[in-house]
């Protein structure tokens, strides 16, 4: 139905509306331009003033990111466009040549590795797109054109149509829970890290994940994000608190369950994770109507509004239907840490990129932790204890809680800061052995190497107080500072997840197989039973 939806609204409409913004363009063509982020649009334009056809326009500007150089050399290379003010004639319909299956598949795998060995930079070319592959039918390649419409490059709709069979439903769900992740491998590959060799498909996506989450870690060293963060933050109050708990010396602030005394700067950090649970940040479940406040159930997915991509930097948009008054709200999944800070509501990506602005405008030293099954938190360094140690919504200190407690199979944990990439499962685990036989997506020796690549990009350098990034671990190996697989799990860590709805936690098998309790704080709970992502 989302697919469908999208088609009608922003391809096939039978009654088009100009845009104001694309002056002179009406028409289906008008809904592609329209439908790009400020920057594309404003280069889609150039190219329609050209003499090019605005489909095609727009269609270029997606698969050469917005350059318009290559936006050009990508059309005029192509042989069914050329710039012309006046409309082509259309050439006879051609004979299509039969060719067996097997012939079509061998074609498609040529030109897929074609793309993605463009897309490595192996390739001056701009990579293929739909109209450059064999095999394709029109009703497919207009297929692909909607699937780059809602905000992915040609290549990565192409891949995404291609991996789920020529399915255009499939392929367009599978771009929304992949496809920042693809684009994101994509753009990173087209200048890998020195020394870094990529050959298989799990090494581009290990590769461009790891950037990304070094990417998200230095969008919290923005100073007016710190400035503004500092504005939001009863700093004051925190810290009064804080001095106050630490002269009361109560051995629950001031202490580790282990018995290890924290400093002040830790007392302060119990204080932070308290007011941001308690009093600061929302959960959200199931998204409340906009219009009436009542409660609503899952309608789909969407494509970003431009102004949601460029000021919130969404990726992909949760659809919400009222059961009382069926409007559909809106509830786009922000990845910007400074709106963050306005809204403060939302899942773990939210909560942690914005609990990481928090941290980082105090001073805290931190990494940005990623766990491949789905789920993100921090870890901060404790200048007392001279280690990281973990935090996450209730939990201080507590790295068995997603294996012990939640019953999570983990596979892969990597910290994150402006400048470093950590491999940090070992810490998270009392079954490393276990956890190895999971890790299947890279190779361990290609794994330890790139990440020593990664970390040698960076070299050490002086930083200001405010702004100094945690020094990097020993290069390229797991990390093992939290101590975990030599201890048995503590109370705390046998806990079931704690924050969400009670459904969705069992639905993702967080529940640790019922054996206790979920409690349900600060979050709805809505009559049905969908299971959004993180």
């Amino acid at each position: 139905h989302f697919f469908a939806n999208f088609r009608q609204q922003h391809i096939m409409s039978d009654s088009p509306k100009p845009d104001s913004s694309t002056p002179g363009i009406t028409g289906p063509s008008a809904n592609a331009i329209s439908g790009l982020p400020v920057d594309f649009r404003e280069v889609a334009e150039s190219l329609v003033e050209m003499g090019f056809d605005p489909a095609r326009a727009a269609q270029a500007v997606l698969a050469c990111s917005g350059d318009l150089a290559a936006a050009v050399d990508f059309l005029t290379s192509s042989a069914d466009q050329a710039p012309s003010q006046e409309p082509a004639p259309a050439p006879a319909p051609a004979q299509p040549k039969p060719v067996s299956a097997d012939e079509e598949a061998v074609e498609l795998g040529r030109r897929l590795q074609q793309m993605l060995a463009s897309s490595m930079g192996q390739s001056s070319r701009p990579p293929a797109g739909a109209q450059e592959v064999g095999g394709l039918s029109a009703q497919e390649k207009e297929a692909i054109v909607v699937l780059t419409a809602l905000g992915y490059p040609e290549p990565v709709a192409l891949e995404a149509f291609l991996v789920c069979d020529r399915d255009p439903e499939r392929a367009a769900q599978y771009l929304e829970t992949y496809g920042a992740e693809a684009a994101a491998s994509m753009a990173a590959l087209r200048s890998l890290p020195p020394g870094v060799e990529v050959r298989q498909p799990g090494e581009r996506e290990m590769l461009g994940r790891l950037l990304s989450g070094m990417s998200t870690a230095r969008a919290f060293e923005n100073p007016s994000f710190q400035a503004h963060a500092r504005q939001v933050i009863p700093v004051q109050k925190l810290e009064a608190q804080a001095a106050e708990a630490v002269a009361a010396g109560d051995p629950a602030v001031v202490r580790t369950a282990q018995g290890e005394d924290l400093g002040p700067r830790d007392v302060l950090m119990k204080m932070l994770l308290q007011w941001y649970r308690g009093s600061f940040f929302q959960w959200v479940h199931c998204a409340a109507c906009e219009r009436c406040g009542g409660e609503t159930s899952g309608a789909g997915m969407s494509g970003p509004t431009a102004r949601e991509a460029e000021e919130l930097w969404a990726q992909r948009v949760e659809l919400y239907q009222c059961g009382k008054c069926q409007a559909v709200t809106r509830f786009p999944r922000i990845n910007n840490p400074r709106a963050l800070l306005d809204t403060h509501r939302g899942r773990c990506g939210e909560w942690a990129n914005c609990f990481g602005l928090c941290c980082r405008s105090l001073g805290f030293r931190i990494r940005h932790v990623v766990d491949f099954t789905d789920h993100v938190w921090t870890e901060y360094f404790s200048e007392k204890l001279n280690r990281w140690v973990h935090t996450d919504g209730d939990q201080f200190n507590a790295p068995l809680t997603y294996e012990a407690g939640w019953g999570k199979k983990l596979t892969y944990v990597f910290g994150f800061t402006p400048t470093t990439a950590a491999d940090l499962t070992p810490g998270y685990t009392q079954k490393w052995a276990e956890v190895l036989t999971r890790r299947t997506l890279v190779s361990e020796d290609w794994l330890q190497h790139t990440l020593q690549c990664i970390n040698r990009m960076y070299p050490s350098s002086p930083s200001p107080p405010q702004s100094s990034s945690p020094p990097p671990p020993p290069a390229g190996q797991p990390e093992k500072a939290l101590g975990s697989a030599a201890r048995e799990p503590r109370p705390e860590e046998m806990l079931p997840r704690q924050i969400g709805d009670p459904q969705w936690i069992r639905d993702r098998g967080e529940d640790g197989g019922g054996r206790a309790s979920v409690a349900q704080e600060n979050h709805p709970s809505p009559a049905e039973a969908q299971s959004p992502p993180q």
